[in-house]
Parts: structure tokens; sequence; C-alpha cells
């Protein structure tokens, strides 16, 4: 159980760094007047990171499928910074699967 906290802890750390990330990144698209449809997507994965931070929190299964989808959407963006937390937030959520299967079954 103590392992299980402690990767809880870490994974809403690095959601709640992912969701500063995507606002100052979407706050600068705004600004600079990127494409529409990026700035949507944006807005759609800060929805979905926020989904995956309450679903980390509540230890359901739906957290890590938004960090799923959050992570398909960062690899279809067009820089680098977006790739890189999208295959991050992967991770975290394959693992958290993992975590959560593991669990129940004990």
């Amino acid at each position: 159980m103590e392992k299980l906290e402690k990767i809880k802890k870490m994974s809403k750390q690095y959601a709640v760094v992912c969701i500063i990330l995507l606002t100052i990144m979407l706050i600068t698209s705004f600004m600079m007047g990127f494409d529409l449809i990026y700035n949507i997507m944006d807005i759609v994965a800060l929805l979905l990171l926020i989904g995956f931070y309450k679903g980390i929190h509540d230890m359901k299964l739906y957290g890590s499928v938004c960090g799923i989808v959050v992570a398909v959407l960062l690899f279809i963006s067009r820089d680098i910074i977006n790739i890189l937390l999208g295959i991050f937030l992967l991770i975290d959520s394959i693992q958290w699967i993992k975590l959560l299967n593991s669990s129940q079954n004990t």
C-alpha cells in the first residue's frame, strides 16, 4: 500500500506539472494566433488532464483512460515538448492501469 501511495503522489505531481505547462502553452498560442484546431486540441487535452488528475486521486480507471487520450492528443501535436509530455503521460497511465489491476486482484 505504501508503494501505491508513493506512485499516486508522484503521478498527481506530474499531472499538475503537465496542467501548468499545457496552460502556459495554450496562453502563448492564443497570444501568437496559432491555428484554432490546435488551440481546441490543447483545451480538450487540458480538460482531460484534469480528469486524469481526478481519476488518479479517486484511484479509478477513468483517470488512466483520460491520460491515454491526452497522450494521443499530445502525440499528434506540432512540437517536441508536447510529444515528450505525451510519452511520459502514456507511460504513467499504463503504470496506473497495471497498478489498479493488481490491487483489484489482491
